[in-house]
């Protein structure tokens, strides 16, 4: 039988709420079979040993409780339940809204769907136009800041990228993607403790997303922790499931840095095999040579 690991966060915009709140974990293929756990000061829970499966979380917080279905098929598997601000509902099936998204219009909602739909057609131009519509309509509106910041690192600037997550943030102090964000904005600046002070805030509301991890292991390899770096870089593939390669390289990266040259190699040609990016396949390159070199390669 396999066993896994679930682990997550409660937050919450106030973390006390978070504290020490309890939940039941329910087995789906059996009624009787449950498991209760309480959260630390930090809202974080872990069960160990558990089979793979579907499962019941149920969050009970005084009167209020959440509910969420989670599917543990892999080792380590995560979950983030937020707790709604006092006076807010919680809607169905677990999932909650911070105050600062319920006050989001719908115009300026819209409009942001309208971005993201032209981003992923690459359509850049029209993507600015209805981010500009959605802050229009509310400039305090944190996705729109955090997609524009995304925008201004693919367009090569990342001060633009900085200054809007930030703002971002500042809107919105439980949006985990805008804390994300702002990391990947240091860590191409070279901000890597900065980096690493951001990302670790964007995992706490987020822990499910894989672009946590990366930016961690980035910001990890920049401050010479290598064996973090490549337990960041592992939970980031994970998480993604192998679809964004550019990961190999990290994992590579910090290989070469820790002497573990033939697991290095490994990673580094599964990179390369697909590599889009010049700049980043020439780095690729040297450091596959240098761990060949320390294999005693020619």
């Amino acid at each position: 039988m396999s066993l896994a690991t679930l682990s997550g966060t409660v937050v919450s915009a106030d973390p006390a709420a978070a504290s020490h709140t309890c939940l039941e974990v329910r087995d789906m293929t059996s009624l009787v079979s449950s498991v209760s756990v309480c959260t630390g000061p930090d809202g974080s829970f872990e069960i160990r040993d558990i089979p793979f499966g579907d499962y019941d979380v149920i969050l009970h917080s005084g009167q209020l409780e959440i509910e969420r279905m989670v599917r543990v098929s892999s080792r380590l598997t995560t979950v983030s339940l937020q707790l709604p601000d006092v006076g807010q509902p919680s809607t169905g099936g677990g999932a909650s809204v911070s105050a600062a998204q319920l006050s989001v219009p719908g115009k300026a909602k819209h409009a942001l769907e309208k971005a993201w739909h032209a981003t992923k057609k690459n359509e850049i131009g029209e993507a600015r136009k209805q981010i500009a519509n959605a802050l229009a309509a509310f400039p305090r509106y944190a996705d729109a800041l955090t997609l524009s910041a995304i925008l201004d690192l693919r367009d090569n600037k990342p001060e633009s990228s900085l200054s809007e997550a930030q703002q971002a943030v500042t809107c919105d102090q439980t949006n985990g993607m805008a804390y994300i964000v702002l990391a990947a904005a240091h860590n191409t600046l070279s901000h890597f403790p900065e980096a690493l002070q951001a990302v670790e805030a964007g995992i706490r509301f987020r822990p499910d997303a894989w672009q946590g991890y990366f930016e961690k292991a980035r910001a990890e390899l920049g401050n010479r922790q290598y064996g973090p770096a490549l337990a960041d870089a592992a939970r980031a593939e994970e998480l993604n499931r192998g679809q964004t390669p550019v990961i190999h390289l990290l994992e590579g990266d910090a290989l070469v840095h820790l002497a573990r040259y033939q697991e290095a190699v490994t990673q580094l040609q599964l990179y390369l095999a697909v590599a889009s990016n010049e700049s980043t396949a020439q780095y690729g390159r040297r450091l596959l040579a240098e761990a060949q070199v320390g294999l005693g390669q020619p």
